[in-house]
């Protein structure tokens, strides 16, 4: 073939894949100090100018040409790897070079010198390796180009100058030296990249680990980002922070790992010393966090755990809960135990759920002040209490009102020192078990513990954490009650963000995860009675003061039709300690209506034949007001007025009634405006 053409470029990229049989492809090109992308990529002339550059590079001289006359100028790039059976070596300091010299010996000559007058070696790809564009164990500031990765070739020009040959064009690709490939291999802690069904998830590691693994995290993402702080060149920065990145993002996504929420914000602190508004600026700092995400979720795979995790896991397996079977003519039988059965039992963990503001923690420091004084039958055992939403000074009024032993209800706090500074924080349950253990052993007569509310003295957070971290967490404070022999109740709020709540079972209105319902067999639920719900329930409207029903909720122990407690709660003033305390609650037990069930109550909760009939009324008339409103398109926010004025109903249901009758909506350009109609 004769090359007679006059660009030089392209005579280079035919050159390219015709002597040498390279695939190759086009790169952006520089034109007046501005890289031909039009944005500031602080990569100006190096990046590809084509999507899918990996599968449309070639040989052939067709589409060569084809885009050497759409982009006359391009850079030419070349990918390496297995692929073209090349790899190349790319100094970006004297300093990594002479380090790698001084580990292997020798370099043969460069093929090819940088535009910052550094060399690159071009070596022939070992036969069935598995290199990518990872270091190994090379100095820093020395790169590698494989599978995966390309190189840009001569006479291109970048935004830091020209690419040439280091003496004239050279057919043969050095054979790299041994010492090199060593280099190349992996470290001993870097492993390939996994199928993520392979690992362990966070969610499910036990709890002993997670600290351990969230160590192992915050260490690892301090070391790669000490090493962004001590990149200096902006070629250096350029391959170096993508890899660096890269290993943040694996970090980030492996299943293993609490992730870094954060990651964005600590890459920016990490290069804040670098921006020149040049190449070191926020946008391409971001720019290249984003390319590295993209490349590693590619992949579709995950970084594997860290061999000490995989280890613990391992003995964990080795030591932990081994496979019992019992007959059942070999258990005994042992009886609950009750201070009131079924609502309150003597051991074990039992709930109790309703909505915020209704009496729950008058309903606890009820059962404390009863269970002090011995006012279920038995003894008087002590009590802890752990709450978050009343300062000592009320929970004691509250306590003193209700008329509990208070010298036998304790509150607890954990002291600790943190530089030689003590300071108390609440317990935490998750981590302080063992604290507990050893007081309730030093406390014999303590036997229940209040948890006031149940999420934040379990750390509990729902928003993060799994139904299996939750059930987890459950089960270990369910185990801890039995195996101590003590009454452990939890607080939690019925749910908020139901449309439904009317229409929902009683059990389903716990909130949160299904796992506390399904670990803990106890959990009633509070519900506070107003007039409808008085006149439903069918109470007398004169005699009878029930404010307060407690229905049997989630009772595996209750059957149904089981009557519900009533109560009368009410606020009063108390003096104590020389201080007056207003509307201090306390709660007044009324007894059991044979008439109120959960049952009952469940079909309270539904639609009265008047006020469906209300509401079919309410319905008819807004249809009727849409028809002969709309009989022109009109803004949606003069409806909305018109529709109010006349008093009809809701703005919901105007919005739901012109839905179901298919009222035309159409967006006002440049507004959030809305026109309706006609219909």
């Amino acid at each position: 073939m004769a090359l007679t053409v006059e660009n030089v470029k392209l005579k280079a990229a035919l050159v390219y894949a015709h002597v040498w049989r390279l695939a190759i492809f086009p790169l952006h090109d520089m034109a007046d100090g501005t890289c031909s992308c039009g944005e500031e990529c602080g990569r100006g002339g190096k990046h590809p100018r084509i999507a899918g550059w990996q599968k449309e590079a070639t040989t052939s001289e067709r589409k060569i040409r084809r885009w050497w006359d759409h982009w006359p100028n391009a850079n030419i790039g070349i990918p390496t790897g297995d692929a073209n059976g090349l790899f190349v070596l790319d100094a970006d300091n004297q300093e990594g070079l002479d380090e790698l010299v001084s580990l292997i010996g020798e370099l043969p000559a460069p093929t090819t010198v940088s535009a910052r007058g550094l060399p690159h070696y071009w070596f022939r790809f070992p036969e069935g390796a598995d290199m990518t564009n990872r270091r190994g164990r090379l100095p820093l500031g020395i790169d590698v180009r494989g599978n995966g990765g390309y190189v840009v070739a001569p006479p291109s020009v970048s935004h830091r100058g020209e690419y040439r040959w280091s003496t004239d064009y050279v057919i043969e690709l050095a054979e790299p030296p041994e010492k090199l490939l060593d280099l190349l291999k992996p470290a001993q802690n870097e492993k390939k990249l996994v199928d993520p069904n392979t690992v362990t998830w966070y969610d499910a590691l036990p709890n002993d680990l997670r600290g351990r693994v969230a160590d192992y995290v915050a260490n690892a993402i301090d070391a790669e980002m000490h090493k962004i702080e001590l990149l200096g060149c902006d070629d250096e920065w350029d391959n170096e922070s993508f890899k660096i990145d890269c290993n943040l993002v694996e970090l980030d996504i492996a299943p293993w790992s609490p992730g870094i929420p954060d990651l964005e914000d600590r890459i920016l602190k990490a290069n804040a010393g670098k921006y020149d508004n040049e190449g070191w600026t926020e946008t391409r700092v971001l720019k290249k966090l984003e390319s590295a995400r993209k490349k590693v979720l590619s992949t579709g795979q995950t970084r594997p755990e860290p061999d000490w995790l995989v280890e613990a896991l391992r003995q964990q397996t080795n030591n932990g809960p081994v496979v019992e079977l019992s007959a059942f003519s070999d258990i005994k039988a042992t009886p609950l135990e009750w201070y009131e059965e079924p609502w309150l039992p003597v051991k074990g963990l039992r709930g109790l759920a309703g909505p915020p503001d209704t009496g729950k923690s008058t309903m606890f420091i009820h059962e404390m002040a009863k269970l002090t004084t011995g006012g279920y039958g038995k003894p008087p055992i002590s009590v802890i209490y752990l709450f978050k939403e009343d300062d000592e000074s009320v929970v004691k009024a509250r306590l003193k009102l209700a008329g509990a032993d208070l010298s036998k209800v304790y509150s607890m706090k954990i002291r600790e020192k943190l530089d030689e500074m003590s300071y108390t924080r609440d317990v935490m349950l998750k981590e302080d078990l063992k604290r507990l253990e050893q007081e309730l052993k030093r406390h014999s007569e303590i036997k229940a513990i209040y948890i006031d509310p149940g999420n934040s003295f379990l750390g509990i957070n729902e928003d993060k954490d799994g139904s299996s971290e939750i059930r987890a967490t459950l089960e270990r404070v369910q185990h801890f009650a039995r195996t101590n022999e003590i009454l452990m109740c939890v607080m939690k709020h019925t749910r908020k963000d139901s449309k439904d709540l009317d229409k929902l079972p009683v059990p389903s209105l716990i909130s949160g995860y299904q796992a506390w319902s399904e670990v803990i067999r106890i959990f009633p639920i509070l519900w506070p009675v107003n007039e409808k719900l008085h006149d439903k329930l069918g109470l007398d409207p004169f005699h009878d003061r029930t404010n307060l029903i407690m229905l049997r909720g989630k009772n595996n122990y209750a059957p149904h039709g089981l009557r519900a407690q009533q109560y009368r709660i009410d606020a009063e003033s108390l003096m104590m300690d020389d201080a007056q305390f207003q509307n201090v609650t306390r709660l007044e037990y009324l007894g059991t209506d044979a008439n109120i069930t959960q049952e009952k109550f469940q079909d309270s909760k539904g639609e009265t034949q008047e006020e469906q009939k209300s509401r079919e009324k309410q319905g008819n008339k807004t249809d009727e007001f849409l028809r002969e409103t709309l009989v022109a398109s009109l803004l949606r926010k003069v409806v909305i007025e018109l529709y109010e004025k006349k008093d009809i109903g809701t703005v919901r249901t105007l919005k739901n009634r012109a839905k179901a009758l298919g009222v035309p909506s159409t967006p006002v350009p440049g507004s959030n405006e809305v026109m309706w109609g006609p219909l």
